[in-house]
């Protein structure tokens, strides 16, 4: 899905952030201090590569330091509070596939299936083709009884406000 993260944890995505961003940065805009400058002097060339504008490429690093450390504070507050992006990447494809199933086969009843105490799981089209589909898009092999009940409610809510 367009703009979702893979499935790394907050905690991972943080450390990244800090290793592959953040620090980054740091050193950059470290270097185009003016103090700095002689190490970019190219002479005694005669003809030197064009130097950016210092100004406005830390004014650029700035933006994306600062971008990641917000990113960061934001993932330290999921992780404080104990919120799973897992589940909800998980809900937004269960949801994904539901809507997808009901624009190609829009007479196929929208239930979560039934209980089948033998198998221990919920069986009917939708949640075989749930279960299909996920697995096909993420390589995981999930039941999804508690994402299909959700996304099942929300289809109904919106079938009542249609």
């Amino acid at each position: 899905m367009p703009g979702a993260p893979r499935k790394d944890t907050l905690i991972h995505r943080e450390e990244w952030l800090d290793r592959h961003v953040t620090d980054p940065c740091n050193r950059l805009l470290a270097s185009l201090n003016d103090d700095m400058q002689s190490m970019f002097s190219t002479w005694p060339s005669a003809d030197p590569p064009p130097f950016p504008d210092p100004v406005a490429l830390s004014e650029a690093i700035r933006q994306l330091r600062d971008f990641a450390l917000s990113l960061r504070c934001s993932l330290e507050k999921d992780v404080e509070e104990k919120i799973n992006h897992t589940n909800e990447l998980k809900f937004a494809i269960v949801y994904e596939l539901v809507e997808t199933l009901r624009d190609h086969f829009p007479d196929i009843k929208i239930t979560r299936g039934n209980y089948d105490k033998d198998l221990r799981k919920q069986i009917g089209v939708v949640p075989e083709f749930v279960r299909r589909a996920f697995y096909e898009i993420t390589g995981l092999r999930e039941r999804h009884d508690k994402s299909l009940q959700l996304v099942v409610q929300q289809v109904r809510k919106e079938e009542l406000r249609s």
